[in-house]
Formats: structure tokens, C-alpha cells, sequence
């Protein structure tokens, strides 16, 4: 699937938190990792690294408790070659889905990636079309973390 499509297919609350994305291009293979500015309360038995969460909550002394926020995983998808990576960028930009776009590329040019020598990678950061977009859209974030969301109450 190209970029737009990927982006078009993801959950809302996802959609809507969308961060970033990094996508590397080795010649033959590209890949996407969409990070997300989603947080919620840790996984307990999660394993992180060499390292596990484990809460025994029933022997808590009285009056505390647990809590606490973890990032929601990024998610690693791949990427369509057909189109060029600057073209489906600017595709995405243009859909507006999450925001304007502010992109950057690094490493290896043209060349390079045909010859296997150098990957190339692009960072897409969302809603930053503007200083003014980029805030607008943490703002509302905050907003909706603080407030409950319409399918929490029912």
C-alpha cells in the first residue's frame, strides 16, 4: 500500500494522534514506523526490554494505587515502491488527513539507494504545516486526554 493509503486505513483515535513518521528505503524494500502521541496506563505483564511489569495490586496498602502512562507502540508497516517516496509524501500532504506535513530527507541520494550503498530516509512530522498548526493540534490532544471521550460515557 502507498503512504496514503496506510495513513486513510488507521483506526480514528490513531488517525487523529498520528505524530510522525519514519520511513527508510534500502532500493528494494521501504518502511514506514508511525509513531503516535497516544498514551495510556501501562500494560501490566508487559516485558520491556530485559525488564517486567508486575503489580500484585490486591496486597496494596490502603489508599494507593497504580497508575501511570505509557506511550502507545509505534506501528511498522511497509511501504509500496511503485510511486516515488517524495511523490506519495506529497500526496499525503495534500490529502490534509493529518495536517500539513513537514518532511526530511537523509542519507543516501538517488544513487546510492539504486546501488544498495546508502538507505534513505525521510521523518514526516504531522500537523506542522505552521509553529501555529503544530501547537493548535498538541492543544486539542491535551484537551480531549482531560475531558472524557464521547464513547467512554455511555
Amino acid at each position: 500500500m502507498e503512504l496514503t493509503e496506510i495513513v486513510r486505513g488507521l483506526e480514528p483515535r490513531l488517525l487523529e494522534t498520528l505524530e510522525h513518521i519514519h520511513i527508510t528505503f534500502d532500493g528494494s524494500l521501504a518502511e514506514a514506523v508511525l509513531s503516535f502521541h497516544l498514551y495510556g496506563p501501562p500494560s501490566i505483564g508487559k516485558r520491556v526490554g530485559p525488564y517486567s511489569i508486575s503489580v500484585d495490586t490486591d496486597n496494596l496498602p490502603e489508599g494507593v494505587s497504580v497508575s501511570g502512562f505509557e506511550r502507545y507502540p509505534d506501528r511498522v508497516v511497509e511501504v509500496s515502491t511503485t510511486t516515488p517516496m517524495e511523490d506519495q509524501i506529497r500526496a499525503l500532504h495534500a490529502s490534509g488527513l493529518v495536517g500539513g506535513l513537514d518532511a526530511a530527507r537523509f542519507g543516501g541520494g538517488a544513487e546510492a539507494v539504486r546501488q544498495g550503498v546508502a538507505p534513505a530516509s525521510w521523518i514526516v512530522k504531522t500537523h506542522a504545516a505552521s509553529q501555529a498548526e503544530r501547537l493548535a493540534w498538541l492543544q486539542a490532544l491535551q484537551r480531549q486526554q482531560h475531558s472524557p471521550r464521547e464513547d467512554e460515557t455511555r
